[in-house]
């Protein structure tokens, strides 16, 4: 198979989502891309938000500037993306339509679990996620006339560096304040994080790209598309649990995790 990055039909942009000039000059080139080819049907079919940054800790101790640039990134950005974009997208439909070819484009907005409960210590990621599910829903009853489907991607964990990365990433963030105040509970979050990294249930970042692939190709997908068990374990709580269990089973979840990294590491001393 190409080596993606030099396969004729990619065309790698750097693109800062956080600055409105950098999304329209990505634009530009993107349209001088479609005039540039010879195909049957000359248009974006899709586009795909799946930037993101995680700045994790306790909401008292990120800084406003760490909170605020997440929320940039994911759900800013997306909808610049996506306000850019768009009148590309309404084009293809046309075409589409004139050439009865029956596909919907799309947008793909990647969101998490993370976007449908919010956990300890992921509080920047929940919040920017939480406002990607109701920017998506928003979104896909504004352009559902037009014939343009806006898709929910929600995933669980994925094994990706970043994921790894995780423990070293509240540590950059950390601050006086926060070993005063949050210590015990940093430990319960690392552990329920490298728990869920070592699980027979975290996700590969290949497969969770080709799923979004297929979201892509089809004639017509759902609104939502849930990847994992983490994923349909959060969407059974977050419908079934009132606030007062639905805290107390997220707080013990990490508490356990934490008891079992534990004796783990003791088992292993032994």
């Amino acid at each position: 198979s190409k080596d993606p990055i030099t396969d004729a039909h990619v065309h790698p942009l750097v693109v800062n989502l956080r600055f409105d000039d950098s999304v329209t000059r990505a634009c530009e080139i993107v349209k001088a891309l479609i005039v540039s080819r010879n195909s049957e049907i000359n248009s974006l079919l899709a586009i795909v938000n799946n930037a993101a940054v995680t700045n994790p800790g306790p909401l008292e101790c990120v800084p406003i500037s760490k909170i605020r640039e997440t929320m940039d990134v994911i759900a800013i950005g997306s909808a610049s993306i996506c306000q850019t974009f768009l009148p590309l997208l309404r084009d293809s439909r046309k075409l589409c339509v004139e050439k009865d070819t029956g596909f919907y484009p799309k947008i793909i907005n990647v969101s998490s679990g993370a976007g449908m409960a919010a956990v300890p210590f992921h509080g920047a990621y929940s919040m920017a996620k939480h406002a990607l599910e109701s920017f998506s829903d928003c979104l896909r009853r504004e352009v559902q006339h037009m014939g343009i489907q806006v898709v929910v991607v929600q995933p669980g964990m994925v094994n990706t560096a970043s994921a790894h990365n995780w423990p070293t990433l509240v540590d950059n963030l950390w601050s006086d304040l926060a070993e005063a105040n949050y210590k015990s509970r940093r430990e319960m979050c690392v552990a329920q994080v490298e728990n869920l990294l070592s699980s027979s249930s975290v996700l590969d970042a290949v497969s969770v790209g080709k799923s979004i692939g297929i979201c892509v190709s089809k004639t017509s997908s759902r609104f939502r598309v849930r990847l994992g068990m983490e994923t349909y374990f959060l969407v059974f709580l977050t419908a079934l649990c009132p606030d007062f269990l639905l805290d107390l089973v997220l707080n013990l979840s990490q508490y356990f995790a934490f008891l079992l990294s534990n004796t783990s590491q003791k088992a292993k001393k032994e």
